[in-house]
């Protein structure tokens, strides 16, 4: 009530309480005083709001874990009044994970909407989610979304695999204890679950060492016990994928994009070449084995390997078939006039609808080299004709001492001071790195003179060489008038041109078969001494068989002469 003053205007509000399931239709009358009377039909009905959900669960089974797949479930408004509704997905793990469109929205009395559920495991593993759906004033209510992400899998075997290669040996692992660890992790899970999906992994003997037949309603298995093969339990212990964060912040809207995936990795393995020498190439074959029950296509970023001085052969791969596997030969090489030092790059393998596979290609460069214990050698006084012999130590890598660049060196040597020098083994030798050679150097002067030279020790692939000095000397022994022998031993004196004796030594020795070059090695004698008893027995020898030989000769000479004398008579006129 009240009072409306000429001209003015007065706003009324009527308030309705509902009452549940019930219907009013009444008039209100505005009564003026002096005036008439005015109607104002009034109407409502209450109603309790009610919805209609088709489905809480949704399981996608196995899909590709960069896919998208749909389901619908179906909002209903049963009641006669219109309400709200919105998706909440903050309790979701990853944002990527899952989606929905509408994601906010009314629903009239009587009507329904198709709600679209995109759902993308993103990792492969067994992905369970939960996705909130809010309606009206009502409890939330929970959607459980569950998926197992499957993805086309490889495996880094060590060398090509060969006829003869019939074991299973994967490429080291970055971290191989932890892997060890895993995999037998792996193995218990297995023979605990039994084979996984075939989708997973394919299995040479998955299908034929596990026959289920159905008695009773119940699995039997025909075998004792099924054994997972190795590039199972290999696949199967692979690392969890690495993730990235949350993502950006959800806005609600009618639609939008699914949120892109981070880059994932499958598998850290290392590829070590080890120690190369400078000029040469070291060279490793892998093998890339396909764990998926589909062919795998993958990349090689060849560019960016040779970029690192690392080639690879083949340079493109179409695909591998499901359960075979591709030989790749890796090269690594630098030039003989490089640094030395460590070489290494990640190579990434992207596998095309897979995760990434990372390979750490390390190697080490080296220039070899070796230790002399001494770096001088000193024979001291030496007689003319005799050997002496000094044995030096050398630590170090590969090392070859040239026999044929020595002998040049010699030969110029002896044209001018008259003295051999000759290395008496090894000639050349493979040293392990800190390991010891003995070299022997023996020394033998041809005249009495004072001798300084160096001998060079070529190391293969190292354009250094190591210097030892040799320092040889002799005594001065012969005048030119009378003989006199300053030396601290006695020394025997003879005539080449008159001493039957010294002639029938060389005789010996001319006919000896190690005598070669007019030099060999003999035990030492004292003056006087008879001939060496093996050189004289054989020089014997040989000079009686030379003797029966002349004689036969000579018989045959004279019987044909006396066979041929008769002839040449009865030719005669």
């Amino acid at each position: 009530m009240g009072i409306l003053e000429p001209g003015c205007t007065q706003d009324i509000t009527f308030t309705y309480f509902g009452m549940k399931n019930q219907k009013f239709d009444v008039a209100a009358v505005c009564q003026t005083e002096g005036g008439p009377e005015y109607e104002v039909a009034l109407k409502g009905q209450a109603s309790k709001l009610d919805f209609v959900l088709d489905k809480t669960e949704l399981d996608f089974g196995e899909v590709p874990y960069t896919e998208v797949q749909e389901r619908e479930v179906l909002l209903v408004n049963t009641g006669k009044v219109a309400f709200q509704y919105s998706w909440n997905l903050c309790a979701l793990s990853r944002p990527s994970v899952l989606d929905c469109w509408p994601i906010a929205g009314e629903i009239k009395a009587g009507d329904k909407e198709r709600i679209t559920i995109r759902f993308r495991a993103g990792i492969p593993e067994e992905v369970s989610e939960v996705a909130l759906l809010e309606v009206a004033h009502f409890e939330r209510q929970r959607i459980h979304v569950r998926g197992h992400g499957i993805f086309p899998g490889i495996l880094l075997m060590q060398g090509g695999g060969g006829r003869g290669d019939h074991g299973f040996k994967g490429l080291e692992r970055w971290e191989e204890e932890a892997h060890q660890t895993n995999k037998e992790l792996a193995l218990q899970r297995l023979l605990t679950n039994g084979p996984p999906p075939l989708a997973a992994c394919v299995s040479n003997s998955t299908n034929s060492s596990m026959q289920i037949s159905v008695q009773s309603g119940q699995e039997v298995s025909t075998s004792e016990q099924w054994q997972p093969e190795p590039q199972l339990i290999e696949f199967e212990a692979e690392p969890t994928f690495q993730k990235s964060g949350r993502g950006s912040a959800r806005n609600k809207a009618d639609w939008r994009p699914m949120l892109e995936l981070p880059p994932v990795t499958a598998a850290q393995y290392c590829c070590n070449f080890g120690h190369i020498v400078l000029g040469h190439s070291g060279k490793k074959v892998i093998s890339v084995y396909n764990c998926f029950h589909e062919n795998v296509n993958f990349n090689i970023s060849r560019k960016v390997l040779m970029q690192y001085g690392f080639q690879i052969s083949p340079e493109k791969v179409s695909k591998v078939l499901p359960g075979k596997k591709v030989k790749l030969e890796l090269t690594c090489f630098r030039d003989r006039s490089g640094e030395e030092g460590k070489q290494e790059t990640t190579w990434i393998i992207p596998v095309r609808g897979g995760p990434f596979y990372e390979v750490k290609l390390v190697s080490e460069f080296v220039r070899p080299d070796l230790e002399l214990s001494s770096d001088s050698i000193d024979f001291g006084h030496v007689p003319v004709g005799q050997v002496k012999r000094i044995t030096i130590k050398q630590l170090g890598c590969r090392v070859q001492l040239s026999k044929q660049s020595f002998a040049d060196f010699l030969g110029t040597l002896m044209y001018f001071v008259w003295f051999r020098v000759a290395l008496c083994g090894p000639g050349s030798a493979m040293i392990a790195p800190g390991d010891i050679q003995f070299v022997t150097v023996s020394f033998t002067p041809t005249a009495a003179s004072y001798f300084n030279q160096k001998l060079a020790l070529r190391i293969m692939d190292n354009p250094n060489r190591c210097l030892s000095n040799e320092n040889m000397g002799t005594e001065n022994c012969i005048q030119e008038l009378f003989l006199c022998n300053p030396t601290e031993y006695t020394i025997e004196v003879y005539s080449t041109d008159f001493d039957s004796k010294y002639k029938e030594e060389e005789y010996f020795l001319q006919v000896y078969d190690q005598y070669e070059n007019d030099r060999m090695e003999l035990p030492l004698r004292p003056p006087g001494a008879p001939t060496w008893p093996k050189v004289a027995k054989h020089g014997r020898k040989v000079r009686r068989e030379e003797l029966i030989r002349q004689r036969e000769i000579k018989a045959r000479s004279l019987a044909t002469s006396s066979v041929l004398a008769p002839s040449s008579k009865a030719r005669s006129p």
